[in-house]
């Protein structure tokens, strides 16, 4: 149809392009959306490992602080090797002053999972006074004295693991371990 004023045919799309066009663009946004939750559940994934990741480090830093200033084993491990899931012990309650020889300033210890909520707990005194790693991570913590081992070393491997669905294979359960040195006593009884 021609323009009377300008002399010119107007021009339209047809209803296939259209519909086209509308496909087209229901691809794209598709594509964008299925890789914007791609990242979106990868970067939560990710951000929940590093969590995980700093509370096993908390923790295990922890026990290695004051395992260091431990003057009595209240568990004691078979010499022919044993593991455990709890540990006592009684150490300095200030860590910035260690003073071997005066017992009135000592703490006891003990690290186990609480049964009330799956925190791994330190107990000072009877009391908790640290969650390291939080419930919802699943905790699990073992101390091992291994055989033929120095007597004054003991294993620990702490194990934990996030909720998120891992990607490629990946395991979600999170594994770290060390072995610690007491510096006045011996583990083994």
């Amino acid at each position: 149809m021609k323009n009377a004023k300008l002399g010119v045919a107007k021009k339209a799309f047809t209803l296939v392009e259209i519909i086209i066009v509308m496909v087209i663009t229901g691809v794209v946004l598709l594509g964008i959306t299925a890789t914007s939750l791609f990242f979106i559940r990868q970067v939560t994934y990710n951000t929940e490992r590093y969590n995980i990741y700093g509370q096993i480090n908390y923790a295990l830093e922890d026990i290695r602080l004051r395992c260091i200033s431990a003057i009595q084993v209240n568990s004691f491990f078979n010499a022919t090797g044993e593991t455990r899931d709890n540990f006592e012990f009684e150490g300095e309650a200030n860590l910035q002053n260690i003073t071997p020889d005066d017992l009135s300033d000592n703490a006891i210890y003990r690290y186990q999972i609480n049964p009330a909520n799956g925190d791994l707990v330190l107990f000072k005194n009877g009391q908790i006074t640290d969650i390291l790693i939080e419930g919802r991570f699943f905790p699990s913590i073992e101390f091992e004295y291994i055989a033929g081992s120095p007597p004054n070393t003991l294993k620990v491997a702490i194990t934990a693991a996030g909720d998120k669905i891992p990607f490629f294979g990946v395991s979600n359960e999170v594994v770290q371990g060390e072995v610690i040195r007491f510096w006045y006593i011996e583990v083994v009884g």
